[in-house]
């Protein structure tokens, strides 16, 4: 698009439109079957006249003096395929009625739609007021920086010092972030009219607190690559990271199934120990398992039996061994290391956040004096292209420490102490104490249903047990109804055939 505002007006309206400025016709008919819908919002003291595209952008072009003059804001924001097209265009007006007409702007948005599932609404707006008469207002005026005694503080080059002050705050950063997210509440606003179950927020990650890598942004090129089979680097950075948020979210949720599961043997064993069921440890708890298990292929065949008993007891030895090694003896100990771990990890997720924020103040301290000077520069652009890394340095450090209420003249002092403190308390976790690694959350969590599973035996065994009996282990019970099987001698004619195939485990 062309960086003549008019252009733009033409290019997004698909329209032939004649700028005075260059004194010839901007013509993008050719976007025609592209543009779905277009339409101008004017504020009440708007003249009538505005309602034509090429009245008004020219108009909104011939106030602007300076070479570098902005013209216009464009945005360009992209639109649900899940919500109807028709209501699209009520959509993009009742967001820009709200978020830019209402604030005196004028507002001129068309909707695009190639049919390649990528509808997208181009919204123009104006930078200047108007006055109740319909003329437009300046963009700024001149202050001049008084000193203590309120005098005006001449300069070197003898002019007096002065600053600019916006007339508007259309041009404040922080309306960015204010327009991204109403945004995304006018579109989950029409996805529950629609009865659609999506809903959408368009913040970052990280400002969402979700621990995720977000992917890169792959641009035409690489993309139209992509959509033709042809894989790219960009391409296959962002599947890799695709793949690590898919293992980051599964390992995630069997961290919360693993405090599902420990929340529930806690339930129950209180409930054993109501019962006067003595407590048993975490090795007993898996031999009572392999009888549970045992008894209930009573009647299978026996290369069945045999194969899965085999089974069992490789997996019920290295569960032994997992627990030896880590000196798991009773269900508060597997407590203990689920509950130190979560802790762990919120220290150092805690730690990475505070180390950021003094990375990010030491980043204001080594540029202020730059960016200081670049603001108080007369040719802004000279000087930012010849100091553009601290300055960048700058304006990003600043918008990190202002999205977590922080400014440039915050003390790092504290910081540093915080992240000595927390990376004391860090190293005080034994090696006993895993970090987030699959594969021992994965046993953790297979322990935890064993022990869930045999648990719950006990509490059924307890609970229908006659009081003036005494109450049998669940080894034992087990051992009697082995017994019993054997003697009734029924495996000998029933499972013949049984024993001719393979048959899979039973949960």
């Amino acid at each position: 698009m062309s960086s003549s505002a008019l252009a733009g007006a033409a290019y997004a309206a698909g329209e032939k439109l004649f700028s005075k400025y260059e004194q010839r016709f901007k013509d993008y008919t050719d976007k025609i079957p592209e543009v779905m819908y277009s339409e101008i919002l004017l504020p009440p003291n708007a003249p009538e006249k505005f309602f034509d595209r090429e009245t008004l952008w020219n108009s909104a072009e011939s106030v602007e003096t300076s070479y570098n003059s902005q013209l216009a804001r464009n945005i360009v924001a992209a639109l649900p395929n899940e919500i109807p097209k028709e209501q699209l265009p009520e959509l993009v007006r009742e967001f820009c009625s709200e978020q830019f007409v209402k604030k005196g702007m004028c507002c001129d948005f068309s909707i695009h739609d190639k049919g390649d599932g990528n509808p997208h609404a181009h919204i123009l707006l104006t930078l200047r007021s108007l006055d109740e008469n319909g003329e437009w207002m300046p963009k700024c005026r001149k202050e001049y920086d008084l000193d203590e005694n309120g005098e005006k503080i001449k300069l070197p080059s003898g002019e007096f010092k002065s600053h600019r002050v916006d007339l508007t705050d259309w041009n404040k950063r922080e309306n960015c972030e204010l327009w991204r997210s109403e945004w995304a509440k006018i579109q989950n606003k029409y996805y529950e009219k629609n009865n659609i179950d999506v809903r959408i927020d368009l913040r970052s990650y990280e400002r969402q607190e979700i621990d995720k890598i977000p992917s890169v942004h792959l641009g035409p090129y690489a993309s139209n690559l992509e959509k033709n089979g042809e894989k790219t680097e960009l391409g296959n950075f962002n599947r890799a990271i695709e793949e690590h948020n898919k293992e980051k979210m599964t390992l995630l949720e069997l961290i919360g199934k693993i405090k599902s599961v420990i929340s529930e043997i806690a339930d129950k064993l209180r409930r054993l120990r109501t019962n006067s069921v003595k407590e048993p440890t975490l090795t007993e708890i898996l031999l009572d398992y392999l009888e549970i298990r045992k008894s209930g292929r009573s009647d299978w065949g026996f290369y069945a039996k045999r194969n899965c008993t085999i089974k069992d007891l490789k997996e019920v030895s290295a569960a032994i061994v997992f627990l030896s090694n880590n000196n798991l003896r009773t269900v508060k100990d597997l407590r203990r290391i689920i509950d130190s771990a979560d802790k762990k990890e919120k220290i150092r997720k805690e730690m990475k956040e505070t180390k950021q924020i003094i990375v990010k103040l030491r980043d204001i301290y080594d540029t202020e004096e730059t960016y200081g000077k670049y603001l108080k520069s007369f040719f802004k652009d000279g000087y930012y292209k010849t100091h553009k890394e601290q300055i960048d340095r700058y304006r990003k450090a600043e918008k990190y420490l202002k999205s977590r209420g922080y400014d440039s003249l915050t003390n790092i002092e504290p910081f540093t102490a915080k992240y000595d403190r927390l990376k004391a308390e860090y190293k005080t976790f034994g090696d006993d104490i895993p970090e987030k690694n699959s594969d021992k959350y994965k046993e953790l969590y297979r322990i935890s249903r064993v022990v869930s599973t045999v648990l719950d035996d006990m509490d059924i065994q307890s609970d229908t047990a006659q009081p003036e009996k005494k109450k049998e282990s669940v080894l034992g019970k087990l051992d009697a109804n082995k017994e019993k099987v054997r003697q009734s001698g029924t495996e000998k004619t029933e499972n013949t055939k049984r024993d001719k195939q393979y048959v899979p485990e039973r949960n």
